[in-house]
């Protein structure tokens, strides 16, 4: 069943009662989509439809008012049809896989550096993939309307951020591995937050949405998922202490996964924090 529609039958009445819950969400998240024109064909874009700084970056074009009338119409229904039901309390969007009973994420992706500074933990294929420890072939707009509908993060621009866990989920030859983020990432030197050799202390991860503004959600013009250093534009950043020092981060080539491999990347609620 494509589509998680209003109209549903008795049979599916928890899929109607979810979208009776976050319709406004839907609303909200396509209205604010199609008015910025960023619904588009997820494939990397062709160099003349932006720039490439010589940092890497890709900037696309701004779009034009042709490029955002030519932009289907987008209202809930048209939402709901992006959201696939595929079990009880499953569904997908695009690449994007969520769990209802769980209330986790799950992205597919790929190790992409194993050495040398980083200052991403997970970019597109389009962001910065030179200085990331793992890219994945999801939209970012895809990785929102999912955390949205599960109540991972604000709606863009309002609210505080939501304290999320990630885990990172591979199979090899034996059972599977999960890994926290965080024990991937090393320190380069020491900080306020570990000694050098280390990894990043235990803890949540802010997921922060992403900007929303006349050049579209800034997430899917980037590509900016995961953030080790401050980055409002990313839909999660790093809570940590020296989050602006883009000299600290390197892969812990111990905690990686095999070369190759693809991995999943698990984001859910946060543990409540202990009293102190």
């Amino acid at each position: 069943m494509n589509g998680i529609p209003p109209e549903a039958d008795s049979s599916s009445k928890p899929s109607r009662r979810f979208l009776s819950r976050e319709s406004s969400i839907l609303l909200w998240w396509a209205c604010a989509v199609s008015a910025t024109g960023i619904i588009r064909a997820q494939t990397p874009p062709a160099p003349d439809q932006g720039a490439i700084q010589s940092s890497g970056k890709f900037v696309p074009s701004r779009p034009t008012d042709q490029d955002k009338q030519a932009q289907p119409p987008a209202d809930k229904e048209t939402a709901a049809r992006q959201i696939e039901k595929t079990g009880e309390t499953t569904f997908k969007v695009g690449l994007v896989q969520g769990d209802r009973a769980t209330r986790t994420v799950v992205i597919p992706a790929k190790i992409k550096l194993r050495e040398g500074l980083i200052e991403y933990a997970l970019v597109t294929t389009k962001g910065k993939v030179h200085e990331t420890l793992f890219t994945t072939e999801a939209s970012p707009l895809h990785i929102q309307t999912a955390a949205l509908l599960l109540g991972l993060s604000p709606q863009p621009g309002k609210g505080p951020p939501v304290p999320v866990t990630i885990e990172v989920e591979w199979a090899g030859n034996g059972p599977k591995r999960q890994v926290p983020l965080e024990e991937m990432v090393e320190l380069t030197k020491d900080s306020p937050q570990a000694k050098s050799g280390t990894t990043l202390p235990k803890g949540a991860w802010s997921f922060q949405a992403s900007t929303l503004d006349e050049d579209g959600f800034g997430a899917e013009r980037d590509g900016s998922v995961i953030a080790l250093i401050s980055d409002p534009v990313a839909l999660v950043g790093n809570p940590r202490a020296d989050q602006d020092d883009d000299d600290l981060h390197i892969p812990h080539a111990a905690s990686l996964p095999p070369e190759g491999l693809p991995v999943s990347i698990r984001i859910s609620p946060a543990a409540p924090a202990k009293a102190e």
